[in-house]
């Protein structure tokens, strides 16, 4: 028990840390503060000590004569190692003069041009538009300078060509500092993974190809092998779900599939999580064991869930459920019983050493969570249930009911106990058919894994006996698609939460680690000793009345400053796409207002409304109908004034029609109550019809590309407007100077690599934000704030 409570003394001090820092004065003119940020050695000198002193501490705890001394200490000093550690580590450290964070950070919020040189020493994560390297930074040119560099940036460029781990490239474009915003700090995303910079490359130009043969490039290689041979034998979306669920990959998941299993609460699914660990190990010392004997398959078990760690991404949640993985494979190495609550509690230890940034990553709170549910919820949960089932059940029954109803419900139950409050604070929403969808799915993904795993090596070998073995994972695969999507479709599937949650989710941790320390520790379940013999037990009620309510008060700390990490949850949400699509979502509404065709991502929505009537628009609708099938399109009846449009749209509404979807012909000027949302065509259109969309005291115009003749014509008939996205890159469309004399006091989204005339923008009065148009963007009305969407990791 000792090591839990370093643990929680360790995550203490880090958060204590993230509070104390700012308040040095110039922590960077501190000589021995820089050399802290500047150099590995100290922070490893700190963790190296934290961790070798750790059992002197907890011989000391187990001796009951010096219990009070011994764990005052054990406290104190791993709380003042957690504040070292976040001094030494922080959000935003003194980088030397040649890192390239530091050239960043002086490149003004418009970024700096040049040519930037360097190495691709990370996966490419590829987006919709964009591909997105890890750099190791070389040398920076421009006009005024030219020096070498160190550090890592992370490079947006253009989906082709690929490049690959190990090469070296030059980079032409602007380097700038990550952005912030009061709802989603993006540069305190990216310091967590110790990126101080970004590069928005508008062309790429190869130096050399890699051909390196270490592990790492070896271990990608292989990686990307599989990628592509499960795409070759497996059709979509299956394949890209596979190789979700087996590598770690989620670019190709369409993103209308990726928010219906957010909206079931299955998103742990697809992501990499103790599970794939668990089924790894067990494979590995099934097959080893009978070749090499118990201790060399113990020991090459070890390597190979290390070495799949890094294979899959290597994020938060998978080296935590790694370590705990590597842990209790060493205690069946060593034949030492492991206990599960100490080995969760050393992977955090180890992972907050290496970096206490980790402590604010939300993969990491909800895989914790998860796992730290599974351990102290499932045994007492299951207990309670067994004892009133077990006695309605024929005896031939009872094992295998019981065994399904442990592994589809109530370890799925115990897991969002712990993780759904932590959802809702942090998403703003829960899903309400998350235990029906578990319970159905859960059973079909070990054959997943497994099936997927033998088809994809099999396909490795062979092609043809990959696709001839495919069958193996695409049957349980379909059964989950189709069940999540089932679920996903129904009206109350989620419900959204308003802001100023976080004060119950306090209240809620609280309570559960009330319950922890006061009433699971005396709760004794067969062939499950009771933690409560593990502690030490104290001679002083005071001390025992401390050790019993302390974490009740820690929590909602930790909680405030996690809370205060993210800002704060709306409730009415509109997301941005690169391909121009609007998605307005206020629980249970979901409206989308199409861009233009489907150039990027297409989200999921009950309710389309209609912008582009061209033929090159319309015809990627009518295939994305038998994926997506709303339930409700409104048309803009502009077309009914024109031959030529109503022709382009008569064979979408005949497909509407023999799909069984209502539509509808909206007028101009006719203001329609779509939920909480008011609809309106204000101008008469040719091809691109423009719609201004009310929702919390905002007006939203849309699409970005309106043509500079469809402006013209709003010019003549302004409507008040908040909020505008500008013409995208490339769109050949630009603001119109009439019509942006219009929009002062309105807020504009400005495309990334967008140029526009002199004069296209409002000469004053309105609020221009700069964003990338190559992934989705959240807009929270009431009051307007705008942030990056990430996903995230439940597990």
């Amino acid at each position: 028990m000792p090591l839990v409570l370093a643990t929680m003394a360790l995550a203490f001090g880090v958060w204590l840390g993230s509070l104390l820092y700012p308040l040095l004065p110039e922590p960077c003119a501190l000589p021995w503060l820089r050399l802290l940020h500047t150099t590995r050695w100290g922070t490893a000198f700190i963790e190296a000590g934290a961790f070798l002193l750790l059992p002197f501490f907890a011989r000391g705890v187990q001796k009951p004569h010096r219990v009070h001394a011994r764990l005052a200490r054990l406290l104190a000093f791993y709380m003042g190692i957690g504040v070292l550690l976040y001094t030494a580590h922080p959000f935003r450290p003194c980088l030397p003069p040649d890192h390239v964070g530091t050239l960043a950070a002086h490149a003004g919020p418009r970024g700096r041009m040049g040519v930037l040189t360097g190495t691709v020493v990370g996966w490419p994560e590829q987006g919709p538009t964009r591909v997105h390297y890890r750099v190791r930074a070389e040398e920076w040119t421009d006009l005024e300078t030219h020096q070498t560099l160190r550090g890592d940036v992370l490079l947006r460029a253009p989906l082709y060509p690929r490049y690959t781990y190990g090469d070296r490239i030059r980079a032409v474009g602007r380097l700038r500092e990550p952005p912030e915003s009061t709802s989603f700090n993006y540069r305190r995303y990216l310091a967590r993974r110790g990126i101080f910079a970004l590069f928005q490359a508008e062309r790429l130009i190869p130096l050399t190809t890699s051909r390196q043969r270490t592990w790492r490039a070896l271990l990608y290689a292989l990686r990307e092998r599989l990628f592509h041979t499960i795409n070759a034998i497996l059709p979509d979306p299956y394949g890209a779900l596979a190789n979700g669920i087996l590598l770690g990959i989620e670019s190709n998941i369409p993103r209308s599939l990726y928010d219906e299993f957010n909206r079931t609460g299955t998103s742990h699914i697809i992501v990499i999580s103790g599970f794939n660990i668990s089924i790894i190990a067990a494979l590995l010392l099934l097959l080893l064991r009978p070749l090499v004997g118990r201790v060399w398959a113990g020991v090459l078990t070890l390597v190979g869930i290390g070495l799949y760690v890094i294979f899959v991404g290597a994020d938060a949640a998978v080296v935590r459920a790694g370590l705990m993985g590597m842990v209790y494979a060493s205690s069946a190495l060593f034949r030492r019983r492991g206990h599960v609550l100490n080995s969760l509690a050393l992977s955090a230890f180890l992972m907050l050493a290496w970096n206490p940034l980790t402590l604010w990553d939300v993969g990491f709170q909800l895989s914790f969570l998860a796992t730290l549910g599974l351990i102290v919820l499932y045994p007492p949960l299951a207990a309670r249930v067994h004892a009133r089932v077990r006695p309605h059940l024929p005896r031939g029954w009872q094992s295998p009911v019981l065994n399904l109803l442990n592994e589809a419900l109530l370890l799925t139950f115990a897991a969002q106990l712990a993780t759904v409050p932590l959802i809702i604070a942090t998403f703003g929403r829960f899903s309400l058919v998350s235990l029906l969808t578990n319970l159905l799915i859960l059973p079909v993904q070990p054959l997943i894994m497994i099936g997927g795993g033998i088809s994809a090596l099999a396909g490795l070998l062979w092609l043809p006996l990959g696709r001839a073995l495919a069958w193996l994972p695409l049957l349980p695969l379909v059964w989950t698609v189709g069940v999540v999507r089932w679920t996903a479709r129904w009206s109350w599937a989620s419900a959204g939460m308003p802001a100023g949650t976080w004060l119950w989710v306090s209240l809620y941790y609280s309570a559960l680690a009330a319950y922890v320390l006061r009433a699971y520790l005396h709760l004794t379940v067969p062939d499950h000793p009771p933690l409560w013999r593990e502690f030490p037990r104290p001679t002083d009620d005071r001390l025992r009345r401390v050790k019993r309510w302390a974490p009740a008060f820690l929590i909602p700390l930790l909680l405030l400053a996690i809370r205060a990490e993210r800002g704060p949850t709306r409730q009415t949400v509109a997301t941005l796409y690169p391909g121009g699509h609007l998605l307005l979502q206020r629980p249970p509404w979901q409206v989308l207002v199409t861009g233009h065709g489907v150039e990027g991502e297409m989200p999921h929505a009950a309710i389309w409304i209609l912008t582009d009537t061209r033929t090159q628009s319309l015809l990627p609708l009518r295939e994305v109908l038998d994926r997506e099938m709303p339930q409700l399109v409104l048309l803009p009846a502009a077309c009914r004034q024109e031959d030529a449009c109503l022709a382009r749209l008569r064979p979408f509404v005949q497909a509407l029609t023999h799909r069984g979807i209502r539509w509808s012909f909206l007028p101009v000027a006719q203001t329609v109550e779509v939920g909480p949302f008011r609809v309106r065509y204000p101008v008469w259109a040719e091809e691109v019809h423009p719609v201004i969309i009310q929702a919390e005291g905002q007006s939203l115009l849309l699409p970005p590309n309106l043509p500079l003749e469809v402006q013209q014509t709003l010019a003549a008939h302004p409507s008040p407007i908040t909020l505008w996205p500008l013409p995208l890159p490339r769109a050949g469309t630009w603001p119109d100077p009439a019509w942006a004399r219009h929009l002062r006091g309105a807020t504009l989204l400005l495309p990334e690599e967008s140029t526009y005339p002199p004069g296209a923008l409002p000469p004053g009065g309105g609020s221009v934000v700069t964003y990338p148009s190559d992934r989705p963007w959240h807009i929270f009305l009431n009051p307007l704030q705008v942030e990056q969407r990430t996903r995230f990791n439940e597990r």
